[in-house]
């Protein structure tokens, strides 16, 4: 069950970053798809920095941070090149 999810999100996830890149998608879709993507990974750090204020965790701290830089250096290297 754990495979199936796994395969699916990934689907669905890989689908929605090639669809908010490709020049034939309409341009509302494609912003509709950068929210959702955006508000994931703002949930994913949004996870790990209530875990490190709850718990005074360095590491969930850390992972949060991380996790911030490669989404924003992913997402100025990803998007410039399409503006």
């Amino acid at each position: 069950m754990d495979i199936i999810l796994d395969i699916i999100f990934e689907l669905l996830f890989e689908g929605a970053v090639e669809a908010s890149r490709h020049p034939k998608v309409p341009k509302p879709v494609r912003i509709i798809l950068i929210i959702l993507l955006a508000s994931f990974y703002l949930l994913l750090i949004g996870i790990f920095v209530h875990i490190a204020v709850r718990d005074r965790s360095i590491a969930a701290a850390v992972i949060a941070v991380f996790i911030l830089v490669i989404t924003v250096l992913a997402a100025k290297k990803t998007y410039s090149r399409y503006r």
